[in-house]
C-alpha cells in the first residue's frame, strides 16, 4: 500500500497512481483506494454502453461502472473501493480512480469541483473551464511552457477562503494529460512522453514544479475556439450557468446530481462568482500560436479592466 497527498488530503491506495505526489508518513488517511474483497457478485461491468456512467447513488454512496474495467464505490468522501474485472486494463483502471472516483469523493466531502484546469500566474490562479475539445489542458501547457506553475488538471477543487468570497485551488499533484497532436508540439521541451493508455492518442505531461501550495482563484475563464485570441466580457447570469454546467459530477447526468445533491456546490458558485472575475477566452486551434496565448493570458491577468467585471 502506498501513500499520496493530493487536494490537500492524504491517502493511502492498493493500486500505484503513477505521476501522483507520494507521502511515505502520515498517521491517518483522510480517504483509501481500496481493492475490494468478500463481494458475493461480480463486478456489473457487461452493460453495452461505453465509458464511465452511475449504477446508483445517493449522498453518502454511489457506484460507478466502467464497462470492461471495473466498479467502484465512492463512500462518504472517506473511501473507493474498487472491484475491477478480471484481467482489467490497469491502466484505464488507474484513470478511472485518479479521475471520476476522486471527483465523485471530494465532491462528497464538499468540495466545488470543476471539470477544468488552473494555473498559478503569480498572483493568483486562473481556472480554465469549458466543453470537450475547448482546451483546457492545451491551455495548462502553454502556460506552464512559459514558466508558470499547473496546480490542478481535469479536477479543479475549491474551498473558500476564510472571511471572504475567494476560493482557493487545491494541487492536484498529478500530471496533464495531452491528446497526441499537442504532445507532438511541446515533446521536444519534455523529451518522450509517457501514453496515459495502450491504443489510446493521448499523453502524460509531468509538471515542471514540485511545488504543492494552493492558490487564490483569481479569474475564471470560459474557454472558446474562433479565429483570434481574445478576451470577452460575460453577463452576470451567464457567469452562474456556465461554471455550473461544468461542475465534475455534472457529466453524470442530472440525474446523478440530484442523487448525490448539489446545493452545497450551487451555492459556492453563486459566492465564487460574487468575488471572482469571470471572463470568456477565446483561443484558436492553431498550436504554433501556443506562446502567444500564453503571453496573451499572462499580460492580461488581473489587470483592473477585467477586475471590473465582477
Amino acid at each position: 500500500m502506498q501513500g499520496y497527498r493530493a487536494f490537500g488530503l492524504t491517502f493511502s491506495s492498493d493500486i500505484p497512481l503513477e505521476g501522483w505526489f507520494s507521502q511515505s508518513e502520515f498517521s491517518e488517511p483522510d480517504f483509501s483506494i481500496r481493492l475490494a474483497s468478500g463481494f458475493s457478485r461480480p463486478p456489473r461491468s457487461s452493460d453495452p454502453r461505453r465509458g464511465i456512467y452511475c449504477l446508483d447513488a445517493d449522498e453518502k454512496r454511489c457506484t460507478l461502472s466502467w464497462s470492461g474495467v471495473a466498479e467502484v464505490i465512492v463512500d462518504s468522501g472517506k473511501a473507493i473501493d474498487i472491484l475491477p474485472v478480471a484481467d482489467a486494463d490497469q491502466e484505464a483502471l488507474r484513470l478511472f480512480i485518479s479521475g471520476a472516483a476522486v471527483g465523485v469523493l471530494l465532491h462528497q466531502r464538499g468540495y466545488l469541483v470543476l471539470h477544468g484546469s488552473a494555473v498559478d500566474i503569480e498572483r493568483g490562479a486562473a481556472a480554465f473551464i469549458g466543453p470537450k475539445g475547448s482546451g483546457k489542458s492545451t491551455t495548462a501547457i502553454a502556460l506552464q511552457n512559459a514558466g508558470h506553475r499547473v496546480i490542478s488538471e481535469e479536477l479543479v477543487a475549491l474551498v473558500p477562503e476564510a472571511g471572504g468570497n475567494s476560493f482557493v485551488v487545491l494541487p492536484s499533484g498529478c500530471p496533464v494529460k495531452v491528446w497526441g497532436r499537442v504532445a507532438s508540439a511541446v515533446e521536444g521541451t519534455y523529451g518522450p512522453l509517457v501514453p496515459v493508455r495502450q491504443g489510446v492518442d493521448k499523453y502524460f505531461v509531468p509538471p515542471l514544479s514540485s511545488d504543492q501550495s494552493p492558490a487564490v482563484v483569481r479569474q475564471v475563464y470560459l474557454l472558446d475556439v474562433g479565429d483570434a485570441i481574445e478576451i470577452k466580457r460575460v453577463a452576470p447570469i451567464e457567469r452562474f450557468l456556465h461554471i455550473a454546467a461544468n461542475l465534475y459530477v455534472q457529466r453524470f447526468g442530472t440525474e446523478f446530481v440530484q442523487a448525490v445533491g448539489a446545493s452545497h456546490a450551487f451555492k459556492q458558485i453563486a459566492t465564487l462568482v460574487k468575488g471572482t472575475a469571470v471572463l470568456r477566452l477565446v483561443r484558436t486551434n492553431n498550436l504554433d500560436q501556443l506562446r502567444e496565448l500564453s503571453r496573451f493570458i499572462a499580460s492580461s491577468f488581473g489587470c483592473a479592466e477585467y477586475q471590473s467585471a465582477l
